[in-house]
């Protein structure tokens, strides 16, 4: 097929309907306008809409007895190899292989005379279980090169007319206001989509934190169309170290350096601020804006797996759910006081060298194994539902803290979560105890962090339910690497 790989697959819409027969008009004229766009003659769309018609009826008769208001039937097109592939989804009683799909003339009344009028219509006909997610009726279609639109074909080989970017003579970059609320939204969309943080689509929000301070947003305006063509913004959790990010720079222009420049005027506010230092979590498939950020003093101290969003999440599309990212994060110190820090003796030369790296004068002391009498302080705290990760904190170490994280690793592995991420001070001489404890369990070392959660250097140990894709992991330093490559022996040891 001219301009189409074999492996490619084109989109060409999908349906949502009630598990209604009130609906059924509605399937069959969607199939008559993909009819349309493939240019079938009319007894192809006829036959097209017959059998959309015919499964979805089926889909409805064979249900259950209770059709709940959350269920519905979802009907995907698409082309692959020479074929229109309909995709019926539903998550009705499941099929019973074999002996439901039969149809015999001398029972013409029987259960399989839908699957022989969709059988006479379609090329092919299957049933497939797709357990928890439900079942899917697909039926194949051959078609002809010459019944797909040559735009369709442009939009998926990359034949469309590439713009030329706009190169940037002159810009500046300042704090952002209110006024380019509306601009920052649209930037980040024409970025990102939808896929960016929440608080970038809700106007009303963005400007209370703006308002607040709780998001300090810088942006960098072209002088010759004073268009907003950059962002980058420190959002505050901590007074002490803000975290820099949401950071994207419209496509369509094109101002070399630029994101180191605003990287810059964000550290220099943060210091100005009487910021300790500032972090970052840059996603492991981007190594261009870890370059940016190392540019400007940032290092690399932690790696955390399993917590970057999946790029899609596949609910009855026929589409699997992206493997769960790794982000990098970094820590740029602007607080060099010499202080003391306890670790096990089996991490200390890796959290020397991340010390090291950030030019932070560290004492190592001696660990104890005497727990302490103090109260201990552990809290579970999830993050977004996209995300499906939470944080387990330690607020204050004690002498039940070990039975307290175990407690909260467990509620996450019952409660599904991809993960979790365990943050600790390393300024208490039990932490190595703790830590030991918590590897025995299943955690694993994934980094340090300093200067957070009350000031003090914390270590992070992670524990990761589900299936990673370590190949997809990019890192753009030595340092980086060398890192890295210690984070992925420590998972492998647990």
């Amino acid at each position: 097929m001219a301009g189409i790989s074999a492996e490619q697959t084109l989109f060409l819409g999908q349906f949502r309907l009630p598990v209604l027969y009130d609906f059924i008009p509605q399937a069959v004229a969607n199939a008559e306008s993909i009819a349309h766009v493939l240019h079938f003659n009319a007894t192809e769309s006829n036959k097209l809409q017959m059998a959309v018609e015919e499964a979805v009826k089926n889909v409805i008769d064979h249900y259950s007895t209770i059709v709940q208001s959350t269920d519905f039937i979802d009907i995907h097109y698409k082309i692959k190899d020479g074929q229109l592939i309909i995709s019926v989804f539903e998550k009705g009683i499941p099929f019973q292989q074999g002996k439901s799909n039969k149809y015999s003339l001398d029972r013409p009344y029987n259960a399989g005379l839908g699957m022989h009028m969709l059988n006479s219509l379609m090329d092919k006909v299957e049933l497939i279980v797709h357990g928890r997610k439900g079942k899917e009726t697909r039926l194949t279609k051959k078609i002809r090169t010459d019944q797909i639109p040559d735009s369709l074909i442009a939009l998926y080989d990359g034949r469309r007319r590439m713009q030329t970017r706009i190169r940037v003579k002159e810009y500046k970059i300042r704090r952002a206001n209110k006024d380019d609320i509306s601009d920052i939204v649209r930037l980040a969309w024409k970025c990102y989509g939808y896929t960016q943080e929440e608080l970038l689509y809700d106007a009303k929000n963005l400007e209370h934190q703006l308002n607040a301070e709780e998001l300090v947003s810088f942006v960098v305006i072209n002088k010759d169309d004073r268009a907003v063509i950059a962002h980058l913004a420190l959002k505050y959790h901590d007074k002490n170290v803000p975290e820099m990010g949401l950071a994207f720079i419209d496509p369509t222009y094109r101002c070399p350096g630029v994101m180191v420049e605003l990287g810059s005027a964000a550290k220099q506010y943060a210091q100005e601020q009487g910021a300790d230092g500032i972090f970052d979590c840059a996603v492991t498939t981007h190594t261009v804006s870890q370059k940016e950020l190392q540019e400007i003093g940032a290092r690399p101290c932690t790696l955390m797996m399993g917590i970057a969003a999946s790029g899609m999440q596949a609910n009855m599309t026929g589409i699997n759910t992206q493997a769960k990212g790794t982000t990098v994060n970094h820590y740029n110190a602007f607080k060099y006081t010499e202080e003391m820090v306890y670790s096990t003796e089996k991490h200390k030369g890796m959290i020397q060298s991340i010390y090291r790296w950030m030019e932070m004068p560290r004492v190592f002391g001696e660990p104890t194994i005497d727990a302490p009498a103090e109260k201990s302080q552990v809290f579970l705290v999830p993050l977004s539902e996209s995300l499906n990760v939470a944080f387990i904190i330690v607020g204050q170490i004690g002498k039940e803290t070990v039975s307290e994280i175990i407690h909260h690793m467990e509620k996450c592995i019952m409660q599904k979560m991809d993960a979790c991420y365990l943050f600790m001070s390393m300024q208490h001489p039990y932490s190595p105890f703790v830590v030991e404890e918590c590897e025995k369990a299943g955690f694993s070392f994934c980094g340090i962090m300093p200067h957070i959660h009350n000031g003090e250097d914390r270590i992070l140990l992670q524990k990761i339910n589900v299936k990673l894709d370590k190949e997809s992991i990019r890192v753009c330093s030595d340092h980086s690497r060398e890192l890295l490559q210690y984070v992925l022996d420590q998972l492998q040891l647990n």
